[in-house]
């Protein structure tokens, strides 16, 4: 079975077949003087050179000239060969004898091995007939028109080698380029095979491999094209028995070119996501509409995949073994090992995908890749791409635009053109349809979670008026798709409209455990937390635009969630780490995410400097640092850091970790302010104040506040207030005077330094 360009393993071995022509000596014994071979050597000189030639065409330096100097030397050494010499028997040359004879009188330092000349005898039983043990006569009589093909196809594809090869690095490669070499590859597999007997051959992939290894050492170093191809065999190999099946014999010509057509179109796809993805910074519409079309590509090509058509799904097993080959190609960096890969991928499909998450049942048992897995995969990527599409439209001769103006182009939008486009039909256009109403509520939501143009939520005032950019929409686009995901596989499964489902506290435990290993190696879950899953949830359900402390998450919390878990968790946290360690406030210790400790001192110095840059995003917070002095600054950050320290905190120092809870933290207390500070006067009044108590914090409150239980539903807002205004818990002499103070209409407005102590009291962290 070929997995590499088919074209490399026919012209190579028919190439070097036509020097391998018979040895009528056996180098066993001195022949008798009327049975010596006597040899033209003007026509068989050019022989030697083959390897030469060989290795000049593969590597792109050639020309049609020399290509054709190659076969019409091949040809008359084949000529000559039939008519000066013969085997033991007349009538063919053993594999020996062609040996033997080629490396005496033809090769200089490259000496063809028995397996090499059995390779190219297996090639030659292919595209000629007979047997692999000998060559006959009459099919060595038959070269001569072969060659003429094999040139035609040699000519073809001239000059594509560095780029199927992945060695094309003295220019950037166009789509075009690749798409011309693709039709090329197509192209003279079709001619090749229809002219061959392959159908009645049982020839393997590991005929191939054995080919390729064995022209490496017969090229010696001379080709690094085929050291390349040497290089990915184990993962053609794996790719092989994933999506061809592990033992694949096909019995018709049509069959073979429709194998190696699904070959060809899976490498050319690797070669369009090596060249134009891989390295590309992916901020434009158009290398987003590529991404698209790539997205479809890879659909088709795992949907037409001859195991997927015949056995309906993708083994486990293979998959395993292609996740293991991808890294030892050293293709990725990431702190994510295979066996984390391995055992992700089964959870995902079996609670994701599979909706199993509130279900009892082992992610184990995941058979691999099914076609039930496929359609679900089908429609959330049509999901996605669909509103991707719009997004790149938008934006295609624009960098921003107003939301009013997103929201005014969205109203204009033909549904049906979109469905159409992305050929949505049948069982699919439902879900569809309701994403994309789904899709509509976002960017109409009041507060809007809106995108600055470097991946951070805006928490401020007037987001609809703000601009946004392109990556902003398509965070927006990538945090609604998981936010489906997430309640496909652990929500209530109450509607099949998924963004009409709700997440229990207890899912979203299970959530954590399921994906705790992979949280942990992607740097998002600290391993010293006990269940951070508890507080993720009540972050949700407390801070973000929607929270309402219901117990529940909705579809719009777990969106705003992710979107800030992102902003402050990933984002803004790597800005203030990075720049703490170029200000040198870094020392050599790191801590359990590899990043270096901090020194407490010179990052409050850092972030009372540069506050105004790392929260960008939150301009009313910026607006209440400017408006303290120094010291007040500084008192703000130690408080902030206060709450944001962790069990395991070293006096004097900051963890990335705690800087990720603090940034947090400041954004949800900005959450807070956007949705219930209405006057936007940078305080909360005491209705205002009230109103976060009773529509967020009564519950959360009522759990972290120890009162007498007989007068606890009557004191509780007041207790809320009291340890609003004076940054304690109230006992009950303190909550019947600051009852009457309360009625005498004597409290001030708070604003976040009085939120944050809330905060911080109820953590139990006061000092």
């Amino acid at each position: 079975m070929f997995s590499k360009p088919l074209s490399l393993l026919l012209v190579t071995g028919l190439a070097l077949l036509s020097s391998a022509c018979g040895d009528y000596l056996r180098g066993k014994s001195t022949p008798k003087e009327a049975e010596i071979v006597k040899l033209n050597t003007q026509e068989m000189a050019c022989l030697s050179h083959v390897p030469e030639m060989l290795t000049e065409y593969f590597e792109d330096k050639g020309n049609p000239e020399k290509t054709k100097a190659i076969f019409s030397c091949l040809k008359t050494g084949v000529e000559s060969f039939g008519k000066y010499t013969r085997g033991k028997d007349q009538n063919f040359y053993t594999s020996e004898e062609l040996r033997h004879y080629f490396n005496r009188y033809l090769l200089k330092d490259n000496q063809m091995s028995p397996e090499l000349t059995k390779s190219l005898l297996k090639i030659k039983q292919v595209f000629l007939g007979g047997d692999a043990e000998n060559l006959t006569r009459k099919e060595l009589e038959s070269m001569g028109s072969f060659f003429d093909l094999l040139q035609e196809s040699a000519l073809a594809m001239a000059g594509t080698f560095k780029l199927t090869t992945f060695n094309q690095q003295d220019h950037k490669v166009t789509y075009q380029e690749i798409v011309s070499a693709h039709e090329k590859y197509n192209q003279v597999a079709s001619v090749l095979l229809a002219k061959s007997y392959v159908h009645k051959v049982q020839y393997s992939f590991s005929d191939f491999k054995t080919l390729i290894q064995e022209l490496s050492h017969f090229l010696k170093k001379d080709s690094s094209t085929l050291q390349q191809v040497n290089k990915w065999l184990p993962f053609a190999e794996s790719l092989k028995s994933a999506f061809l099946g592990e033992n694949t014999y096909w019995s018709t010509i049509r069959q073979w070119q429709t194998a190696a057509r699904w070959v060809i179109n899976a490498y050319f796809l690797a070669n369009k996501y090596y060249y134009l993805v891989k390295d590309q910074p992916l901020n434009s519409p158009q290398e987003w509409t590529l991404m698209v079309k790539l997205g479809q590509n890879i659909f088709d090509l795992i949907e037409q995949s001859p195991e997927m058509i015949q056995q309906q799904v993708i083994l486990s097993q293979h998959i395993d073994r292609l996740i293991d080959e991808l890294f030892n190609l050293d293709l990725f960096k990431t702190e994510i090992t295979a066996e984390i890969w391995k055992n992700s991928y089964r959870k995902f499909l079996f609670h994701f995908i599979e909706g199993r998450g509130r279900n009892t049942g082992e992610a184990t048992q995941v058979r691999g890749l099914e076609r039930k897995h496929l359609d679900v995969f089908w429609v959330e990527y049509k999901v996605w791409a669909i509103s991707q599409s719009f997004i790149n439209q938008l934006f295609k001769d624009k960098d921003e635009f107003t939301i009013k103006t997103v929201r005014d182009h969205l109203s204009s939008i033909k549904l049906k053109d979109l469905l159409d486009e992305f050929a949505i039909k049948g069982l699919e256009r439902q879900p569809v349809i309701e994403s994309w109403s789904d899709w509509t509520r976002i960017l109409f939501q009041e507060p809007l979670t809106l995108w600055t143009p470097d991946s951070k939520v805006y928490l401020g005032p007037n987001a609809r008026v703000k601009a946004i950019g392109f990556t902003g929409m398509n965070w927006m686009n990538v945090m609604r798709s998981w936010t489906r995901l997430i309640l496909r596989g652990y929500g209530d499964h109450q509607s099949t409209n998924l963004f009409k489902n709700r997440m229990l506290e207890i899912r979203m435990v299970q959530f954590e455990e399921d994906f705790r290993e992979f949280g942990r190696a992607l740097g998002l879950l600290d391993p010293r937390q006990p269940s951070p899953a508890v507080r993720t949830f009540n972050e949700g359900n407390l801070f973000t635009f929607s929270g309402n402390g219901d117990g529940y998450l909705t579809a719009t919390e777990i969106y705003e969630l992710l979107s800030l878990m992102i902003s402050g968790g990933r984002r803004i946290v790597d800005i203030v780490h990075q720049e703490a360690v170029e200000a040198r406030c870094a020392v050599a210790q790191t801590d359990i995410f590899n990043k270096q400790y901090l020194l407490e001192p010179c990052v409050f110095s850092l972030l009372e400097k540069n506050y105004p840059k790392f929260f960008d995003n939150m301009p009313n917070l910026v607006r209440f640092f400017k408006g303290l002095n120094t010291e007040g600054r500084r008192n703000q950050f130690s408080a902030l850091f206060q709450v944001s320290k962790i069990p395991q905190h070293i006096p004097g120092f900051i963890e990335y970790v705690e800087i990720r809870t603090a940034v947090s933290i400041a954004q949800y207390i900005e959450s807070l302010m956007v949705v219930f500070d209405q006057d936007q006067n940078q305080v909360l009044s005491e209705r205002e104040a009230v109103r976060v108590f009773h529509q967020r914090l009564k519950g959360f409150f009522e759990k972290n506040v120890q009162l007498n239980s007989t007068v606890k539903d009557l004191v509780l807002e007041d207790a809320f207030l009291y340890l609003l205004h004076e940054g304690k818990k109230p006992g009950i002499s303190d909550l019947a005077r600051f009852k009457l103070r309360r009625l005498r209409g004597n409290l001030p407005e708070v604003g976040r330094g009085q939120l944050l102590a809330v905060l911080k009291e109820l953590s139990g962290k006061s000092e």
